[in-house]
């Protein structure tokens, strides 16, 4: 038995100015635990940090991912189990519903 990645969730966060104490306090104390890893069929997220100067080096400027391509300090990734990605977003769906 394996347990092994089959879709990701990705997602880039630029918080808003002076917000950004309050928004990792609320990350790293509640969501990470209580709202990412917690749901069925995710099994490991990971979060990076990208500087100024980094976000800088993104490219390409016209970007389907980011508008703008510089958008997005805080980059996370989590994995959902393989073959339960429609189990997952069908929970997911249902809990924010409620939410």
């Amino acid at each position: 038995y394996g347990v092994r990645p089959g879709h990701a969730l990705i997602t880039m966060v630029e918080p808003h100015p002076g917000h950004e104490y309050a928004y990792n306090r609320w990350y790293e104390d509640d969501h990470y635990y209580a709202g990412a890893t917690a749901m069925p069929w995710m099994f490991a997220g990971r979060r990076w940090v990208a500087t100024k100067d980094l976000q800088e080096l993104r490219y390409p400027e016209k970007s389907a991912v980011a508008q703008p391509v510089g958008a997005g300090c805080y980059l996370s990734t989590y994995w959902v189990t393989e073959g339960r990605y429609d189990e997952h977003m069908k929970w997911t769906v249902a809990i924010n519903k409620r939410l």
